[in-house]
């Protein structure tokens, strides 16, 4: 046994996005999680800005707690901050996982009466996801597995028909309502 394998398997705390358009990303946020913000934070006038630049304003949107660990989406307000290009380096999409196909559904419902709407809807085959774009443009995946068991899921995954097309296929997400 090498001394890494003792290690417990870490899991992600925070996904910080820097933006040039704070309000905007924090309503967008507030509407997709359906939760406020639980902590939000101005620097001050004053506050020294040597060394690389500072966020001008931050928020945390809590997702989930179950110390010592956390789920958290913060935006940091970043003077000078543009969009990037689609091709550009960083961010590919962050994946928010729902906790079945009815919550996700519902979840659509909800975005897509308060006109968030998809950009692409699919069927992966062990799990359906739909891909938002936020006002920066980065991509977000809600998603819910098709299996109510972790061995259906697994399963899913290593059948043939999986493993001949892992991607999937498109679907129109308002058959999810119909499910």
């Amino acid at each position: 046994m090498t001394a890494m394998s003792a290690l417990p398997t870490m899991r992600l705390g925070e996904v910080v996005l820097a933006t040039g358009r704070y309000e905007p990303m924090k309503a967008w946020y507030r509407q997709m999680l359906g939760i406020e913000p639980s902590l939000e934070h101005k620097v001050e006038a004053g506050v020294p800005t040597a060394g690389p630049p500072r966020p001008t304003r931050m928020c945390f949107f809590r997702m989930h707690v179950e110390h010592p660990y956390q789920d958290v989406i913060a935006i940091f307000e970043m003077p000078g901050i543009h969009g990037a290009a689609a091709a550009a380096p960083g961010l590919h999409h962050m994946q928010l996982r729902n906790a079945s196909v009815s919550v996700l559904c519902e979840r659509y419902r909800r975005l897509r009466d308060a006109n968030v709407l998809p950009y692409r809807a699919m069927d992966h085959g062990p799990s359906t996801s739909l891909y938002y774009r936020d006002p920066d443009q980065n991509a977000v995946e809600i998603a819910a597995s098709n299996f109510a068991t972790q061995e259906e899921f697994l399963a899913c995954l290593a059948s043939s028909a999986y493993l001949r097309n892992p991607s999937g296929s498109v679907i129109d997400p308002e058959s999810l309502l119909t499910r």
